[in-house]
């Protein structure tokens, strides 16, 4: 048995029907082109901004005076990265290079006469003698023996008397 197919003639679409699809589908190729254009030109635009920011922030200059005269210069990064001065504590005792605590000779909450040894410490198979600079309270004691510690680190917190 052969199936029969359904073989209603289509009616033909008008000249006018197919030329207005046919413009609504160049509009819609043309409205997206325009958005990927648009959406380039945006990305690129802020990537040339950010360069022109960081450009600026390179060259910004500064003013800054030398015995009344006033000057205008850059800033490099390794100045902007550094390290900021602080005003040094009198009551702490920070290593001033790494290296390993061999000894301590003190004890918590003891009163030290200046110039008495406080500790030693061992940097590249040398002990260095760390002394006593004022006479003071033993407040607090930041290492153990054996410790490895690094530069700047907290050795010892005192207290006045």
């Amino acid at each position: 048995m052969e199936k029969k197919k359904n073989t209603t003639p289509k009616k033909p679409h008008s000249k006018e029907v197919i030329e207005r699809a046919k413009r609504i589908q160049l509009a819609k190729k043309a409205e997206e082109k325009k958005l990927l254009a648009d959406s380039k030109k945006a990305k690129d635009k802020k990537e040339v901004n950010e360069k022109k920011e960081t450009k600026e922030e390179e060259n910004q200059l500064v003013d800054f005076a030398i015995t009344a005269r006033k000057y205008k210069t850059q800033l490099t990064r390794k100045y902007k990265n550094r390290k900021f001065w602080e005003n040094p504590s009198p009551f702490d005792i920070f290593s001033y290079i790494p290296g390993t605590i061999i000894s301590i000779d003190i004890k918590e909450g003891k009163v030290v006469e200046e110039g008495t040894q406080l500790l030693i410490l061992e940097a590249m198979k040398m002990q260095n003698r760390v002394d006593m600079p004022f006479t003071a309270r033993i407040k607090k004691i930041h290492i153990k023996v054996g410790e490895r510690i690094p530069k700047d680190h907290l050795l010892i917190e005192l207290e006045a008397i």
